[in-house]
């Protein structure tokens, strides 16, 4: 089997379907394939190169299906990881504190640096 390359593309939600069903096709097709080479295996001649050289076909064809399925499989997954995602809650904006708050935070920052001068000295 030569090299792969991993890839990603986008469609729009409304094809996707229809692009899972086109990878799938292509995954049965080549499943029908690799059924029909494995048929030109003789029963009475079955330790021969000409045997070898198709098991070695239906093999590679069957790699090559896996991998079309995995596609699949992982598109399924993403899409159903989308569909069924909770949203997340928007951040809630920062309210100011309210007045009696922030008195008395004054009061606390004074006491504090009464508190360090004090020291200091």
């Amino acid at each position: 089997m030569g090299q792969r390359v991993s890839i990603q593309y986008s469609v729009e939600l409304e094809d996707l379907e229809a692009e899972v069903q086109r990878l799938s096709l292509c995954a049965l097709q080549e499943m029908e394939d690799a059924r029909m080479i494995s048929q030109n295996i003789s029963d009475s001649r079955c330790l021969t190169l000409e045997t070898l050289g198709i098991i070695e076909q239906v093999r590679v064809s069957l790699a090559r299906i896996d991998t079309r399925l995995l596609d699949v499989s992982n598109i399924i997954n993403g899409y159903l990881n989308f569909k069924t995602k909770i949203p997340a809650a928007p951040p809630e904006s920062p309210q100011p504190p309210e007045h009696g708050h922030l008195e008395e935070l004054k009061d606390r920052i004074a006491e504090f640096k009464n508190n360090f001068d004090e020291d200091a000295d």
